[in-house]
């Protein structure tokens, strides 16, 4: 008989490796879209047990109680890099969601720099996530692994073989949806002693530290 997962949402900062989790709990059978529930034109319509989506980050006080949100979080250096990469190379679908990330967060003005864009966007995005008083777990994908994915697991009332975890992390590469690097100075250029204090102080509340394990 099948068990009954209670509905989830995964989220955290924009590039910060959902799309890779999706893909990781898909094929442990568990049917988690990647920005299906949650995305630029819908927010909550669940057609799946759950959904990893960053854009979920804004609607999270709103989702039912029987709801287990999961905040993801990814080291900054790292996040930052991938999406400023991003967001060189693909300008224009980049700059509609970045109108989303202005929308439902106040402190982030369209005039910034893409530098300085999110640099503040990888602290105030995290704060919005933490403020909503929904998170019942924060992690960092850095951990991933079978201890960490058995502890997702068990929140949604799934308990899996060890070795079927084991295959399921080895299947599905860490480099899922990565960018690759537009310029060498898209990456030497954001660094942990470029980055606001905001930023490095909550980095470190994370467990973060001027150490990079990029995913």
């Amino acid at each position: 008989m099948k068990v009954k997962v209670k509905p989830f949402v995964i989220t955290g900062c924009a590039r910060s490796a959902t799309g890779y989790v999706a893909k990781l709990l898909a094929a442990l059978g568990i049917h988690c879209g990647h920005e299906k529930a949650f995305n630029l034109n819908r927010h909550g319509l669940f057609r799946h047990e759950g959904d990893s989506s960053w854009l979920a980050a804004p609607w999270l006080s709103c989702l039912v109680d029987e709801v287990v949100v999961f905040h993801q979080t990814r080291h900054p250096v790292s996040q930052i890099r991938s999406a400023v990469r991003t967001r060189i190379r693909y300008p224009y679908p980049r700059i509609r969601y970045e109108r989303f990330m202005v929308q439902h967060c106040s402190a982030l003005p369209m005039n910034m720099g893409v530098l300085d864009f999110y640099k503040t966007y990888w602290y105030y995005w995290n704060q919005l996530i933490e403020e909503s008083g929904r998170v019942t777990k924060r992690y960092r994908i850095e951990d991933m692994g079978v201890e960490l994915l058995q502890s997702i697991l068990d929140l949604i009332g799934v308990t899996l073989d060890e070795r079927v975890l084991q295959k399921a992390l080895t299947s599905v590469p860490t480099n899922y949806n990565t960018r690759p690097r537009v310029t060498r100075e898209s990456d030497t250029s954001i660094t942990w002693g470029t980055l606001p204090l905001t930023v490095t102080t909550m980095g470190r509340k994370y467990g973060y530290e001027d150490r990079i394990d990029i995913r």
